[in-house]
């Protein structure tokens, strides 16, 4: 059968024509539109316990002593959470408000809580006349709603998926110690320059000591491995 120019094309019109109708077919997508990544949120949560006195007193009674450490039981105190002694009523001389709140300061450290003595202007309303609030301030994690597969699951705009960043983000929220290094990283602790400039020096000269096995718990079969056997 003898293919003439025109029958050549006719063929490659009817093939375009496929083609185009092909590519309509494909879902339309905005490249405008991406997702926002998934991340962990987190929050400052407070607690308060008003720890009640006698008139005048600056004792501290068994029943306050023992609802005292019923709060802090409550609340899941850790020695990471931050303590407020919070007093400042005027109708309370200075002398016996102070003496209140070192009164509760000393009774809190037996159990190992350091606390930092505040005025009432702490964001907090003043404790009743005989009273000292104790606050408790602590970040936490809220991890992203994950899975989240409500989008699409294959896109054609080379944006994200609806569960973008889901295990990483999880993953980090479940594992940091301190939530609030999610919001300022901690400040720089002291360092011995003699010792770090030694170090280097030593590392220049070639000098520094081999790191054995067993300093970094590296196991037989990783030594085998290591070794080509």
């Amino acid at each position: 059968m003898f293919f003439g120019p025109q029958t050549i094309k006719h063929s490659l019109a009817t093939v375009s024509l496929a083609l185009l109708a092909g590519c309509q077919t494909l879902p339309f997508e905005d490249f405008s539109i991406v997702p926002e990544r998934k991340q962990v949120k987190v929050n400052e949560v407070q607690y308060a316990h008003q720890v009640s006195f006698a008139p005048a007193s600056a004792d501290l009674s068994g029943k306050e002593g023992e609802r005292l450490v019923s709060f802090l039981t409550n609340a899941a105190a850790a020695r990471k959470d931050r303590f407020y002694l919070v007093s400042g009523n005027p109708e309370v001389p200075t002398a016996l408000s102070e003496a209140r709140k070192t009164m509760v300061a000393e009774y809190l450290s037996t159990f190992g809580v350091e606390t930092s003595i505040l005025s009432s202007d702490f964001a907090v309303k003043s404790p009743n006349i005989d009273a000292v609030n104790l606050i408790i301030r602590r970040y936490v994690v809220t991890l992203p709603g994950c899975p989240d597969w409500s989008g699409e699951r294959t896109t054609y705009n080379n944006v994200p998926t609806s569960n973008w960043g889901c295990a990483t983000e999880t993953n980090l929220g479940l594992m940091v110690a301190e939530p609030g290094d999610l919001i300022r990283g901690r400040d720089e602790g002291y360092a011995d320059g003699e010792y770090a400039a030694t170090s280097i020096s030593n590392y220049r000269k070639g000098e520094t000591k081999a790191i054995s096995p067993e300093d970094v718990g590296i196991t037989q079969s990783q030594q085998k491995t290591a070794k080509g056997e």
